[in-house]
């Protein structure tokens, strides 16, 4: 007789970034796992791809749970979406903060 365990899947705390970030400026968010099964995996996306070291973010764990995303020196091509997955045996979850730097007005895109 097989005997399934039930995994309960993750659930990421809601966050966002600050309003009136301007370049040169630094932010970081946390990505906080309220519940959910371990073992848990956290990494973080930008725009959907992987973060490029050019980003000049920084990613730290505080625990298993949590996840810090941090820019110490912001420049326009930060600007963008930032997504936490967090994923374990029963699922992947994800959500995403829009990050808006002010700088140069007419030097990005969005």
């Amino acid at each position: 007789i097989m005997i399934s365990h039930y995994q309960v899947p993750p659930v990421i705390e809601p966050f966002s970034f600050q309003d009136g970030l301007s370049e040169g400026m630094r932010t970081r968010i946390i990505c906080g796992v309220s519940r959910g099964d371990s073992p848990l995996r956290l990494m973080w996306l930008k725009d959907g791809e992987n973060l490029l070291p050019s980003l000049g973010a920084n990613v730290s764990s505080l625990d298993q749970y949590t996840s810090i995303l941090s820019i110490p020196y912001l420049s326009h091509s930060n600007s963008g979406e930032y997504t936490c997955v967090a994923s374990n045996q029963a699922s992947e979850v994800r959500y995403t903060a829009a990050l808006q730097v002010k700088g140069n007005v007419g030097s990005f895109s969005l």
